[in-house]
């Protein structure tokens, strides 16, 4: 009941008629239970797989050295007790080396908060779920063989980092759920440099908290993904400090092929530093968000105190990169096929702050596909500002037919000098090169300095 090994380097197999398979190195739950399982193949056939263990210790140094794990059933890897013992790491097995396709791939429990490390691409026939505290995906995760039952669910008490690598699915969801204890810091979302998501049709949500929703069908968060700490590329020009952020974007592409897209991030008052945003794009060679036929939400939220705190901003550094922040839908009927919302609620900061260059596009032509963008400001803040002092800020908000609607109340709306704001749709524009839609704009207190056109 405490500790499982293999001795020497022969290797073994254990193979069961279509039962399952389960190693069990601490069976009393009291948190000291090791694995060594190095030499071993594992081939239930289509039985699952599942071994419980508190820490670890085997040879990984080549694949000849790890574990084999076969079948086509699913393979869980978790803790007895409520947690892992030590950082858990992907890259000790060699999963699928009978190449049947593994048909599912679970780490962690709920309760777990040790951290979690993707390290190794993986190809899973199904779903895949990972729990953890902090949640690293360092290599590509592929669903794709599994369908529509090629969920992925990354659920951490801590920050996900999709750190450059690409996540796909062929219909199958994919939930990014952080903050999962509902803490007020640490608890973000990260997409660095090239990251990508593609689910062709499958829905894709990214937020927080420790309660439960249900959205689309799916259970998901009930909050915020909160102001954890940025990645190194949302370093501040000149070094001189961070900016944080409950999700940030970088250069990241997230496709859904007609699933919805959700978004909500928050920067708290709970952090080291005043600057950031509850939503960062830094864009770089370009941030594409495209729903396909399906819907976009994007809600931003900052409570910090201080100067340079915004509920969204769509171009981190604005005078040191050129690219895009584009949200697409394309055919839906919904009455607002993107949705936009970015409050403050404390310190000197917008609700929405465009800066660099935000496109908001749907091309739908007939019921429906409309653009509504609400905020609000805290003490004289502008609930959007296009442009903000020397820095450029330019909106599209261009609509085939839908309604646009802009709806900040009795919060002021400001387009800056150096601020360019494009409502319906732009000539010979490759997205919406003309335009029936609406366009209403209601605010008390509207400061327009810079142009516009529509």
């Amino acid at each position: 009941r405490q500790n499982f090994n293999t001795s020497g380097t022969v290797r073994r197999t254990i193979s069961s008629a279509g039962g399952n398979i389960t190693i069990n190195a601490d069976a009393d739950a009291n948190g000291s239970g090791q694995l060594d399982l190095d030499y071993l193949t594992l081939n239930p056939g289509v039985g699952n797989t599942i071994i419980r263990g508190e820490t670890f210790l085997f040879t990984t140094a080549t694949n000849t050295d790890k574990p084999y794990i076969n079948g086509i059933g699913s393979f869980t890897l978790e803790s007895s007790d409520a947690s892992f013992g030590q950082l858990v790491q992907t890259h000790w097995f060699l999963f699928d080396q009978d190449a049947n396709g593994i048909g599912g791939l679970t780490l962690g429990k709920a309760t777990n908060t040790s951290n979690v490390l993707v390290d190794a691409a993986h190809s899973i026939a199904g779903p895949i779920q990972i729990y953890g505290g902090d949640i690293t995906i360092g290599q590509n995760l592929n669903t794709s063989t599994g369908g529509a039952n090629g969920d992925v669910l990354l659920k951490s008490s801590a920050n996900i980092l999709l750190d450059s690598r690409s996540i796909t699915t062929n219909g199958g969801d994919v939930i990014f759920w952080a903050n999962s204890d509902g803490q007020t810091a640490d608890g973000g979302v990260f997409f660095k440099t090239g990251s990508a998501v593609s689910t062709s049709g499958g829905h894709i949500w990214i937020g927080g908290g420790s309660g439960n929703n249900t959205w689309n069908g799916l259970t998901v968060g009930n909050g915020w993904a909160v102001s954890g700490r940025n990645p190194s590329d949302l370093a501040y020009i000149g070094g001189l400090s961070d900016w944080y952020a409950g999700i940030a974007f970088i250069q990241t592409t997230l496709s859904s092929g007609g699933g919805n897209i959700y978004i909500a991030g928050q920067r708290h008052s709970n952090s080291p530093v005043n600057v950031g945003a509850g939503v960062i794009n830094n864009s770089g060679t370009g941030t594409l968000i495209d729903a396909g036929a399906g819907t976009v939400t994007i809600k931003g939220d900052n409570t910090a105190s201080g100067n340079g705190a915004f509920g969204i901003m769509t171009g981190l550094h604005p005078n040191g990169y050129t690219g895009r922040f584009t949200v697409k839908s394309s055919n839906n009927t919904a009455t607002s096929a993107i949705t936009v919302d970015g409050t403050s609620s404390a310190g000197t900061g917008d609700g929405i702050l465009i800066e660099n260059h935000a496109r908001f596009l749907s091309t739908a032509t007939t019921n429906g596909g409309g653009i509504s963008i609400s905020g609000t400001g805290f003490s004289g803040r502008n609930a959007l500002s296009v442009g903000i002092g020397a820095n450029a800020g330019t909106l599209d908000l261009l609509s085939a037919s839908g309604a646009i609607n802009i709806n900040v109340g009795i919060y002021p709306l400001l387009v800056a000098s150096q601020g360019n704001m494009k409502l319906g749709s732009i000539v010979n524009d490759a997205d919406v090169g003309s335009s029936t839609a609406n366009v209403v704009i209601t605010s008390n207190n509207v400061s327009w300095t810079g142009t516009a056109s529509g």
